[in-house]
């Protein structure tokens, strides 16, 4: 994570509808970086974890 190797996001409609009770519906992928390419919040995408941890506050 600190290498900001993570990159991608699992499709959360996939994990919540997924009724396999071994994977959950996660597809880890090296090709896309752990998922999809990028992770949207409202109108804001995130294209990393750091992208997004800067933009918390309390």
């Amino acid at each position: 994570m600190f290498n900001n190797q993570v990159t991608g996001v699992q499709d959360k409609e996939v994990i919540e509808a997924s009724a396999d009770a071994e994977t959950f519906g996660f597809e880890a992928s090296n090709a896309t970086g752990g998922g999809a390419a990028a992770a949207t919040v409202g109108e804001t995408t995130y294209t990393n974890i750091f992208e997004w941890l800067n933009d918390q506050s309390k």
